[in-house]
């Protein structure tokens, strides 16, 4: 069980397997298996169940060579968070609220991001001009929606340097467009796509994304841009598909270095930089003691499960179908 500041709870893909069993079609699963505060519209995206495969390869945002996914870092990737996340006091100079990782989790000293600020319970991604794409198990109520913000900008310009992030850069949600969380059809779903209060561009710009119902390559690198424990977003790239499932439109696996906060991160091929898919699951602990203090739990390339994502396609599919194809961007093209 994980305590999380944003609420007691724990998650896993348990009431999912459990719900296959029961009912094949539209099936929303229970999530909560303990008590926590209130409906709290973050609480529900941190994962139990991550790990480091190998070398952990997450980089900040100004240290990652690829300029490309530094760019999708800073114009399309953004922080779910509550409204005491954050103090906007000043509107040009938001200070970001709540513990260090290393006082959150308790780490030892040869941790690294340590020093970073643990805002974030969710990731999401833009993928037009006012929609964000997360996870259906992040956000997927009225009550979610009204309570969160979204908020870009959320990263390092240098070594102990966050970017100034300003009121212009949260968002807050007008409305939840598309939102599937279960089995559907036979095929686990968990996706959301919001419409923000405003449009993002053209002070942002969206992240393309993956049409295709073709199934990823087996080996196929991949990328994932996220808060993973709900600090300044990392890019790892050192990840690589493990299962890539029957087609592209249900789920694949990949040796992504992800944590709880991670959930709702985009998953990009790196040959072509399109959001291929939602990171929702996977299989370790993040934080394992060692003696009095905690340290990242990690595994070899080949030694857990990988992590698990949705393949957009789906989310796509149910958001053209619930607007009449209203976003030229997103379904013109569609299969």
């Amino acid at each position: 069980m994980r305590y999380s500041r944003f609420g007691l709870f724990t998650r896993s893909l348990v009431g999912t397997l459990a719900c296959t069993l029961t009912l094949a079609v539209g099936c929303d699963p229970v999530e909560e298996l303990e008590p926590r505060k209130s409906e709290d519209p973050l609480a529900l995206g941190e994962k139990k169940d991550e790990v480091v495969f190998g070398t952990d390869d997450r980089q900040d945002v100004y240290a990652h060579p690829d300029a490309t996914l530094r760019a999708l870092a800073r114009q399309a990737t953004v922080a779910l968070m509550r409204a005491d996340d954050f103090d906007a006091t000043d509107p040009n100079n938001v200070t970001i609220l709540g513990p260090t990782l290393g006082e959150y989790q308790n780490l030892c000293s040869t941790e690294r991001f340590r020093d970073d600020p643990t805002a974030a319970g969710c990731t999401g991604t833009l993928i037009d001009d006012d929609l964000v794409l997360t996870a259906g198990h992040c956000l997927r109520t009225d009550t979610q929606c009204a309570k969160t913000k979204f908020v870009f900008n959320y990263y390092r310009t240098d070594e102990g340097v966050m970017q100034t992030i300003t009121t212009e850069d949260i968002f807050g949600c007008a409305e939840i467009v598309a939102s599937k969380l279960g089995i559907y059809d036979g095929k686990q779903l968990d996706h959301t796509i919001i419409r923000l209060e405003r449009s993002a561009t053209p002070r942002f710009t969206p992240a393309p994304v993956r049409k295709s119902t073709t199934a990823l390559s087996l080996g196929q690198n991949m990328a994932v841009i996220g808060s993973g424990s709900g600090i300044p977003f990392k890019i790892d790239s050192g990840g690589s598909v493990t299962d890539p499932g029957e087609d592209g439109t249900y789920r694949f696996n990949a040796t992504t270095d992800t944590f709880g906060g991670n959930s709702g991160s985009a998953v990009y091929e790196t040959n072509d930089y399109t959001v291929a898919g939602i990171l929702v699951s996977g299989r370790e602990w993040d934080y394992v003691e060692n003696g009095s203090c905690n340290v990242v739990n990690t595994c070899s390339e080949t030694g857990c499960y990988a992590e698990g994502s949705i393949y957009v396609y789906p989310a796509l599919q149910h958001l053209c179908a619930v607007t009449n194809n209203a976003s030229q961007r997103l379904c013109t093209g569609l299969p």
